[in-house]
This record gives C-alpha cells, sequence and structure tokens, in this order.
C-alpha cells in the first residue's frame, strides 16, 4: 500500500535518536491504498459485460480485466493412459496451461505485476 517499514536497528547510535516510521512516510495514510485492487467480494460477470459494477475505479476495472485465470494450474487430472476421453481432457489442460504461462508472462513483461484470479485459494 506504499507503507515505508524500517527493519533492524531503529535508532542513528551516533547521534542516540531513535528512528519514527511515521516520518519517514511519503504518502499520507489516505493515499496508502493499493489504487488497483478491486473490492475482495467483488469480481467480472464470467461474461465480462460492459455493465458498470459499482464503486469502482476505472484503474480497478481495468485491473480486473486483465487479471490471469490461473485455474488451470489448480486443476488436477489423475493419469490414466487406457481412457481416450481422459488424454484428451490432459492436452485440453496442458494447452490451457500454455495460454495461462504466455498471458502471465505478457503481463509481467509489460507492467511488472499480475493479478491472478480462480487460483481456488480462499482468503479466510
Amino acid at each position: 500500500d506504499g507503507t515505508l517499514k524500517l527493519s533492524g536497528c531503529r535508532t542513528l547510535l551516533w547521534h542516540r535518536r531513535p528512528m519514527d516510521e511515521r516520518k519517514i512516510q511519503m504518502l499520507n495514510a489516505e493515499e496508502r491504498i493499493f489504487p488497483f485492487a478491486p473490492p475482495s467480494s467483488m469480481s467480472l460477470p464470467a461474461a465480462q459485460t460492459q455493465q458498470p459494477l459499482p464503486n469502482l475505479t476505472n484503474e480497478q476495472l481495468s485491473a480486473l480485466r486483465t487479471a490471469v485465470d490461473i485455474s488451470p494450474y489448480c486443476q488436477h487430472l489423475a493419469p490414466n493412459n487406457l481412457d481416450p476421453s481422459n488424454t484428451n481432457l490432459h492436452l485440453h489442460l496442458a494447452q490451457q496451461k500454455q495460454a495461462c504461462a504466455k498471458q502471465l508472462l505478457t503481463n509481467l513483461r509489460s507492467t511488472g505485476f499480475v493479478i491472478l484470479k480462480n487460483s481456488s485459494l480462499s482468503s479466510t
């Protein structure tokens, strides 16, 4: 969120003065937010319609639209070489993983960060 933190010794040893984290902040407390973070309970509809979502800035909407779906990496199929339909599922999943990896690299190279979605991880 932009908060600067001190680590290690928090005293100017030669002067015997404490270092105060509050005095080194470059942003006011009200400004220390991640500007692209969507509300934790909100996501884009599956169809990603043009309907505006309440209380989201244009930056937040843009971030949600460029979020990378990593669900292919969270799916697990048991190997079964005898079932041809299962082989097709493995091939499809491998193609999805390849597309996901390409999108991850593209986003990282262009902006330096990626917002992930559908990781099957819970914040609770």
